[in-house]
């Protein structure tokens, strides 16, 4: 697992968090 896999899916649950939040 490289790096750039560790903070692209890191991102990616922040970015989902964020558009969840504003859902609801």
């Amino acid at each position: 697992m490289t790096y750039s896999s560790t903070w692209r899916t890191c991102l990616s649950r922040d970015l989902a968090g964020l558009q969840n939040h504003s859902i609801t």
